[in-house]
């Protein structure tokens, strides 16, 4: 529409009103797609005048992003996030969130069913993979995350002064560190026992340096 619009057409008329004019069509054609596809910029006619008639133009950003919001509504992805990776790291928490569960949504339903579990099924049936337990298996998918280095910047101030007030406030007393990880900031259980041992390993290695510098003596503090 915006390609017919702002390419003008042309009227073609005789020269000579008084004599009765025969066009030759065929060679009018031929000389016409010359001009408009190819890279001659003039064009030869016997008895006749080319006129330009108005264009119609108009601007299409205001069409094209009607066009844009229509495929975001119908693919049911943000638009912002749509748009590009560009635009996608610029787009709010909650868009992101949506995303994210629009994702889960689609391997739940489509891929998981569709796809992953019968090429499973066709590899244990044809004994490429051992068949597992009581003939059951789960699949898992690695969360969706969508943020920023300012929004991961945020979330571990956060989850510091989380840590900071359940010590301050001897929690310790009524809930277990690792019950508290899971509920209050969103760990796995493996990843909460996997930062409590780490954080006991930690705590083990700095006492052992301790009590090994308040053992010496000063001439092995010397040496």
């Amino acid at each position: 529409m915006f390609y017919k619009g702002a390419y003008p057409g042309y009227s073609i008329t005789t020269t000579d009103s008084q004599l009765p004019v025969q066009f030759d069509v065929d060679s009018i054609k031929q000389k016409m797609a010359e001009y408009e596809n190819g890279f001659q910029r003039w064009i030869g006619l016997q008895n006749a005048q080319i006129n330009a008639l108005p264009t119609m133009y108009s601007e299409p950003s205001g069409l094209m992003e009607q066009y844009i919001n229509a495929i975001a509504v119908a693919m049911a992805v943000p638009r912002r996030i749509f748009e590009g990776s560009e635009r996608g790291e610029l787009a709010s928490g909650q868009d992101a969130i949506l995303w994210s569960n629009r994702l889960q949504e689609r391997r739940a339903n489509y891929i998981v069913p569709n796809l992953v579990r019968p090429f499973v099924n066709r590899l244990i049936r044809y004994g490429i993979i051992p068949e597992p337990f009581n003939q059951d298996y789960s699949i898992d998918w690695k969360p969706q995350q969508y943020s920023s280095e300012q929004d991961s910047t945020s979330q571990a101030e956060a989850e510091t002064t989380l840590l900071e007030r359940y010590f301050d406030a001897q929690l310790d007393r009524i809930m277990a560190p690792q019950d508290y990880l899971i509920r209050y900031c969103g760990m796995a259980e493996k990843e909460a026992d996997s930062y409590l041992n780490r954080a006991k390993e930690y705590q083990q290695t700095q006492a052992a340096l301790t009590m090994r510098a308040g053992g010496m003596d000063k001439e092995e503090d010397f040496l």
